[in-house]
């Protein structure tokens, strides 16, 4: 009895103990402070925060219920945000971000399932390994200053539809975005040299056009997408086993490399599906089709074509399609055009015009929201665009 009775004596004086404590230090000089009436944990202070194992987050008591902590608020000043800081708060819905952060550590908000949105700032620079996965975020905008992103830094964010990667990202590492089952489409920026394996593995990408400075692709990066269409730009020089074994037949490849990528061949197995070899057309540099026709992997494509799509000329001024986005119409100027084909990206053409002169007009209005690759044909070569309806 007594010792029963000096149980519950403990126990109520943990809980007081709990209930009296509403701030505390995470950090050097850095002091958290928990309303407990809107559920909102404050950080206040200049440097950086302490790393923290699962479950113990600033103010260690409110990890007693992870029901309780819905909203972060963390103060300029702040310079880092802790490894495993706001790890599996289940019930987390927004987190406001300084200007002042440079860094977000290791699984910082990793399992944070109702964290809905999430700014990164400009300041920005570090982002650690598993640091935003397993979230409810829809759309992410990396800071201009990212210049590293840790492996499955954003993996398993199952609502995340856009993103878009600065020109500070030279490298995107293996599984970053891996099992984003509802990513449509990324902005891969100007400046990325590497895509690490399984990158974008199990993504719903249905296009994907890789700028001209990428030099190599991973193995799997693009495995188990819906990818019909794919643009390689002219500085690729390896592209991994299973690179682009897309869940459908890849309809178009536009490889811009004058010289054939080294293709990864493991046990009979190739970069692309055996469909996409047989079904789908490889568009090449004009005077490169003899060279990837006698090119390990890139000899297996039954339709190669020689086209200026992928390289320089398809980024010439001289080509211009606006409004992009458009809701109605878009203008099309190019010399010497023939024809211009709409296509979704389900590989399916909307529409296929005759054209006799150097600029056009065309209604997109009837056509459902979503990205398209414009196809534009002239005397001498193909050309592509996305466009976006809204």
């Amino acid at each position: 009895m007594k010792k029963n009775l000096l149980t519950i004596i403990v126990v109520i004086m943990m809980t007081l103990s709990i209930k009296a404590q509403d701030s505390g230090m995470c950090g050097d000089n850095l002091t958290w402070h928990w309303n407990a009436n809107d559920s909102t944990l404050t950080i206040v202070g200049t440097g950086d925060m302490w790393d923290y194992p699962h479950f113990d987050i600033p103010g260690g008591h409110i990890s007693t219920s992870a029901t309780l902590l819905k909203h972060v608020i963390i103060e300029s000043g702040v310079t880092s945000i802790g490894a495993g800081a706001f790890s599996y708060h289940i019930y987390l819905q927004d987190v406001s971000l300084p200007n002042t952060l440079i860094s977000i550590g290791d699984k910082a908000f990793r399992t944070a399932v109702k964290l809905s949105s999430i700014e990164i700032p400009d300041s920005v620079t570090t982002i650690g390994d598993e640091a935003i996965t397993g979230t409810d975020i829809e759309s992410l905008t990396l800071g201009n200053s990212v210049s590293s992103i840790g492996e499955s830094a954003f993996a398993d964010n199952h609502c995340l539809k856009y993103v878009s990667i600065p020109n500070s990202l030279k490298t995107i590492p293996s599984t970053a975005f891996w099992r984003c089952t509802t990513l449509e489409y990324v902005d891969f920026g100007d400046s990325l040299v590497s895509i690490g394996e399984h990158a974008f593995r199990d993504c719903a990408l249905t296009t994907v056009s890789l700028p001209e400075t990428l030099q190599s692709i991973g193995d799997l990066a693009f495995l188990s997408t819906n990818i019909s269409s794919v643009r390689i730009g002219s500085s690729v020089s390896n592209i991994g086993i299973y690179a682009f074994c897309s869940n459908v037949t890849i309809k178009e490849v536009f490889c811009g490399a004058t010289t054939p990528p080294d293709c990864m061949i493991l046990n009979n197995s190739y970069t692309f599906t055996s469909d996409t070899y047989e079904q789908g057309t490889l568009y090449v540099p004009i005077g490169c089709k003899s060279l990837y026709e006698n090119a390990d992997t890139w000899k297996k494509f039954t339709n190669i074509v020689e086209s200026g799509v992928s390289v320089n000329e398809d980024f010439d001024d001289s080509i211009s399609v606006f409004p992009n986005p458009s809701s109605d119409f878009i203008n099309i100027n190019c010399k010497n055009m023939k024809s211009i084909e709409i296509i979704s990206m389900e590989g399916k053409t909307i529409k296929n015009t005759s054209v006799d002169s150097d600029c056009i007009h065309v209604d997109i209005s009837n056509l459902p929201s979503g990205i398209y690759l414009l196809m534009i044909k002239t005397e001498q070569t193909c050309l592509t665009r996305e466009i976006v309806k809204k």
